[in-house]
């Protein structure tokens, strides 16, 4: 089975990506700043690394010793970033700009680049998590700039690593849940404005950190709803 690490877990999306690499028999190693991602890596029997992945040197150090760990690494997964919120411009200042910038953007760039040198002559995969449309319309420029640069970076190192057979996807979910990381997929309507289960995702993740014909695709994954044509 394949050795994978997955990098910024909290309890949405992390915690159900992590729930399904597990159920698919794949090994695991988490990395989180937070007492939940602690526990989840000792519930999922998973190994375990605290790292500010802001800062390249922490990120390439804590990406080494796990692959240390798990004998090598067949795929990343990005999930680290945040500050969503629904302020305009106006409110924004710069400082908290370039913090959702950081937090989104510069944290997938030092795991892709660490990743990158990383992998083996046998490549692998790295998979972000980006947003859908109708999420990154409603958030702040800094939240909306920061998953925008996922996509695009997503885009030119599928390109430039194809050669070293390192594929490189995202997935850009719509609003979810982050209150069910229990695995189960429960029933959802297309075009729904509700919050959908996060375990939905998990399974797109899965798909593309180990389906070796898919690169270079940012997958959004929000039931349709960023399809809708507003009416006014």
């Amino acid at each position: 089975m394949g050795r994978f690490i997955i990098a910024g877990v909290g309890p949405g999306m992390g915690c159900s990506i992590a729930r399904e690499f597990k159920s698919h028999g794949e090994t695991i190693a988490l990395i989180s700043r937070s007492e939940f991602g602690k526990n989840l890596a000792k519930e999922l029997n998973a190994y375990y690394m605290n790292a500010d992945l802001k800062v390249f040197r922490d990120a390439e150090d804590t990406l080494s010793q796990l692959k240390e760990k798990l004998g090598g690494i067949d795929g990343v997964i990005h999930c680290a970033g945040g500050f969503f919120s629904t302020i305009g411009i106006s409110e924004l200042s710069p400082e908290k700009f370039l913090e959702a910038l950081n937090n989104n953007a510069l944290t997938f760039f030092n795991v892709a680049k660490a990743a990158s040198s990383l992998m083996n002559e046998k490549g692998g995969s790295i998979t972000a998590i980006s947003a859908a449309r109708n999420v990154y319309y409603s958030s702040n420029p800094g939240y909306a700039a920061g998953k925008g640069a996922i996509v695009y970076m997503v885009r030119s190192l599928a390109r430039k690593l194809a050669p070293s057979n390192i594929r490189v996807n995202a997935v850009a979910p719509g609003f979810i849940r982050k209150d069910d990381c229990n695995g189960r997929r429960s029933d959802m309507r297309l075009l729904s404005e509700e919050r959908y289960p996060s375990a939905f995702i998990g399974k797109i993740v899965y798909e593309l950190a180990t389906n070796p014909l898919i690169t270079g695709q940012n997958i959004e994954a929000d039931g349709g709803v960023s399809s809708i044509i507003p009416e006014n």
